[in-house]
């Protein structure tokens, strides 16, 4: 992926079969060949958050952010000034203990990005309060969970469509970066 310009690649958890080591693999070879790695934890349990940062993770896509209670955790989970991040500098990330703590904790809560994935229909009619929160850096729209939970009811297509929207349309008006996969619907 380095070799033909991607600026970034996503470590997909939730979905494939990755476990931590793979992981920690996979953001290596990313270092090598100077492309940032985000991984799509399996929750957002703080241990999921902790693990991907540990291992040099450039950030984490958390899924089902439904409210400001679990914006307010992947902060907590993912920042050491503004959140309760484990502390372990003898990792990888921390140059296996070479950076001084305030060094550490500084560096990491400037470089880990912190995405929000809205892909529940309680999410899309929470946006403002989770777009709230501060310390988290941009929200991505799941438009297949979407789909997803919408499905059964008249119209899905409508429901996600005006769902992507509104929650675009915030996250704009909020100073938040979106992110969403192409898809024809």
């Amino acid at each position: 992926m380095g070799s033909v310009g991607y600026d970034f690649i996503v470590v997909d958890e939730e979905h494939a079969p990755f476990n931590r080591e793979t992981t920690d693999q996979i953001i290596l070879a990313c270092r090598a060949v100077g492309i940032a790695a985000i991984v799509r934890v399996q929750s957002g349990a703080p241990e999921a958050i902790l693990s991907a940062l540990d291992c040099g993770a450039d950030g984490v896509l958390v899924p089902h952010v439904t409210d400001a209670e679990s914006a307010r955790a992947i902060v907590a989970a993912g920042r050491y000034h503004t959140g309760k991040r484990g502390f372990a500098p003898t990792t990888r990330v921390g140059d296996f203990g070479r950076k001084s703590q305030a060094e550490h904790m500084e560096t990491e809560d400037n470089r880990v990005t912190l995405i929000a994935m809205i892909e529940d229909p309680e999410a899309v009619e929470n946006i403002d309060e989770i777009l709230a929160i501060d310390g988290h850096d941009g929200v991505f729209i799941g438009r297949g969970d979407l789909g997803a939970a919408y499905a059964g009811q008249d119209g899905v297509r409508e429901h996600v469509r005006s769902a992507t929207e509104r929650v675009h349309a915030t996250a704009l008006r909020a100073g938040r970066p979106v992110a969403i996969l192409p898809w024809e619907s």
